[in-house]
């Protein structure tokens, strides 16, 4: 899709694929039916349970890490079972999928639906658009907060974990989660 139509044809491709999708699994965390902190439980369920289902981690197990605090709870995997195994796969032998023979893209432009950051994984893009650029379109704010690994990145000796975020009220979600898919924290 990138090759033939360029980059930023992919936004329109994830808002005709995944809209239907995201309104009904997302739907329950529309603030203006139900109180934020209500969903808390729920969003961070489907997070472990979203990640467990993509056999994230090293022996494809669904092995996560969760931690808390007083503001958020945090996911966190390495690699996540599609997009991490994109930058190789140890359990195939193989190297990254962005590499030949695959040639799967990463960003080279910086666009709202990849955190307006380069290297942005094509595939990794979709977790930016559906759990952020979408409910922030929506609602106002991000259903979880996502830091992605960047091409480069996960090729190191200590590979940067993907973490996913579910902050415990609005007011925590920091104005970076806003600024960087292009938008700005309400008020």
């Amino acid at each position: 899709m990138a090759r033939r139509f360029g980059e930023a044809a992919l936004e329109d491709r994830f808002r005709h694929v995944l809209d239907p999708c995201l309104r009904e699994r997302y739907g329950p965390f529309d603030g203006r039916e139900r109180p934020y902190e209500e969903t808390l439980f729920r969003n961070a369920y489907l997070s472990c349970e979203a990640m467990r289902g993509h056999l994230c981690g090293p022996g494809r197990r669904g092995d996560l890490e969760i931690s808390e605090d007083d503001e958020k709870i945090v996911v966190a995997f390495d690699p996540c079972g599609l997009g991490g195994r994109q930058h190789g796969d140890p359990i195939e032998g193989s190297g990254s999928r962005h590499a030949a023979p695959y040639d799967f893209g990463v960003t080279t432009e910086r666009h709202g639906w990849a955190w307006n950051e380069q290297g942005v994984c094509y595939y990794c893009a979709h977790c930016c658009f559906a759990l952020e650029l979408w409910p922030a379109e929506q609602w106002g704010h991000p259903v979880r907060v996502v830091d992605s690994p960047l091409y480069g990145e996960s090729q190191s000796q200590t590979p940067k974990k993907c973490t996913w975020t579910v902050y415990k009220t609005l007011e925590a979600i920091p104005p970076e989660a806003y600024t960087r898919i292009g938008r700005s924290k309400p008020q």
